[in-house]
């Protein structure tokens, strides 16, 4: 053990001493992190390193776990939206695990409000943090329920299982992830409270009910829990017309996957829908036509097929941002083709002057090469046009 952390040779009061700073520390320390935090997020730093979300900024940058990172940029959010917490944080009037439980209540709440609720839970256990929330917003009885299991005469259970055996009607699994990338919106924790990361706990002796002006944000639909190296336990929840088209799929099946297995079928669907929407994002097909000659790319906004199969292979599929440092973004999460050198400025539709960049690195360049105040008028513009009022100006570069 290095000196650093060999503490034998302190005294009693030292080591009293020593702890309590600490502990002191931790807290100011957390809660400026938190903070921070926050405003990395709000100006979108870390897209400038390359990185497509805070969340990935967070674990690939920094080394953070993926639980901390979620809880760090849930609260980040919370206090960008109410501050006063922060200074509850530093000096221990409120943890992260009760800001956690009242993340959902706190964010449909008014900062009045806000304040009242941080101020009665000052000082309180987790436990009794929960029992003001469901005082806050009762939840109904838990109805009496039968759940119909599968027979199990019928079902094969495999061997030493590390899950179970997914059916068409699975639950959720306790040990699952959700099967969200990480560079997506879900997963990013953006600084938009829509948008949480991590969800507060339910009303159980140690957790949380949100308000009924505020539904508690939902649990993941899909999850992916790892059997093998080349196995996984998949489940998700459908509606019922997806449910009936499965079961027409399994029918019109039926002569190749004569047992009906959904998860084969699944599988084949994927295959086959995957070529079509390959050849609708990238325009891939297995003969491409050839490469229209009269193509004007200065005058024309459409961007050839055989031009956009070039910047996908050339860029594989992923975002080519690449940081001052060298990092390159590389996510495959609603990657768009952006132009160098912007249309709107003489760019060409070209090999040359076209790139693969993922949704957030594409307004992150938009931003900084036509400018953020452009860019904010030209989104507000487009979202005045779908509802219909078309009478404002749109704004140019």
């Amino acid at each position: 053990m290095s000196q650093r952390f060999d503490l034998s040779p302190l005294s009693h009061q030292e080591l009293d001493r020593g702890f309590a700073h600490r502990v002191e520390q931790d807290r100011a320390i957390t809660a400026e992190l938190i903070a921070y935090l926050g405003e990395v997020g709000a100006r979108g730093r870390h897209l400038t390193f390359g990185y497509s979300s805070l969340f990935d900024y967070c674990t690939k940058r920094f080394g953070m776990s993926e639980d901390v990172a979620k809880k760090r940029i849930r609260i980040a959010r919370l206090a960008r939206r109410h501050p006063a917490l922060l200074e509850r944080l530093a000096d221990g009037r409120i943890g992260l695990t009760a800001l956690l439980m009242m993340s959902t209540a706190l964010f449909a709440a008014k900062t009045d409000e806000a304040n009242v609720m941080l101020d009665d839970a000052a000082h309180k256990t987790n436990d009794e943090v929960a029992m003001l929330l469901v005082a806050r917003s009762p939840k109904p009885d838990t109805p009496t329920a039968v759940e119909a299991l599968a027979d199990e005469s019928k079902t094969k259970t495999p061997a030493a299982p590390a899950a179970p055996e997914p059916t068409l009607f699975s639950e959720g699994i306790g040990a699952a992830r959700p099967l969200v990338p990480s560079g997506s919106r879900e997963a990013e924790g953006s600084m938009g409270p829509e948008s949480a990361s991590v969800s507060a706990p339910t009303a159980t002796p140690n957790t949380a009910s949100a308000p009924p002006t505020s539904p508690a944000p939902p649990v993941p639909r899909t999850q992916l829990t790892p059997l093998a190296p080349t196995r996984f336990d998949f489940r998700t929840t459908l509606d019922e017309q997806t449910l009936a088209e499965l079961r027409e799929a399994a029918e019109l099946l039926s002569h190749v996957i004569p047992n009906g297995d959904l998860g084969l079928v699944l599988a084949r669907l994927v295959r086959e829908g995957l070529q079509q929407v390959r050849k609708q994002r990238r325009a891939e097909a297995h003969k491409p036509r050839a490469a229209r000659v009269e193509h004007d790319a200065q005058a024309s906004a459409h961007i050839p097929e055989h031009i956009v199969r070039a910047v996908y292979a050339r860029d594989k599929g992923c975002c080519t941002f690449r940081a001052d440092d060298g990092h390159v973004c590389g996510s495959r999460w609603r990657v768009e083709i952006d132009h160098v050198t912007p249309r709107s400025r003489g760019g060409r539709s070209t090999l040359d002057n076209l790139r693969l960049l993922c949704r957030a690195h594409n307004q992150h360049e938009a931003e900084r090469v036509l400018g953020a105040g452009f860019m904010r008028g030209k989104r507000a513009w487009a979202r005045m046009r779908k509802r219909g009022r078309t009478a404002c100006e749109r704004p140019e570069p």
